[in-house]
């Protein structure tokens, strides 16, 4: 996007650049971009960060949830999802998928 504002050269107010900048990436981001760097990584570490990315890239959250749920109050639904997974691959005998490369 490219926006071009004209205004007096006399009476421009000063702007904190980097502020704007921040914000305009901020509003750019999906829901789960966040959700991974700040709630999973930084509250279970890299390695649970990791196996629960697994969950949510192949099957990506509901619209609906994302538009109902705060990102941080995901950790038990994945946890719960990641122990059904693991159970119905015991109770099959079959084990889980490899994630796929990156």
């Amino acid at each position: 996007m490219h926006v071009v504002v004209h205004t007096d050269a006399e009476s421009r107010p000063k702007v904190d650049l980097a502020a704007i900048e921040s914000r305009i990436a901020e509003a750019a981001l999906t829901w789960a971009e966040p959700f991974w760097r700040e709630v999973v990584v930084e509250n279970k570490g890299e390695a649970a960060g990791i196996a629960l990315s697994r969950i949510a890239i192949a099957a990506p959250f509901p619209m609906a949830y994302e538009e109902d749920v705060d990102p941080r109050d995901t950790l038990d639904d994945l946890a719960d999802l990641e122990a059904l997974r693991e159970q119905a691959a015991a109770a099959s005998g079959c084990r889980p998928r490899p994630a796929p490369c990156a």
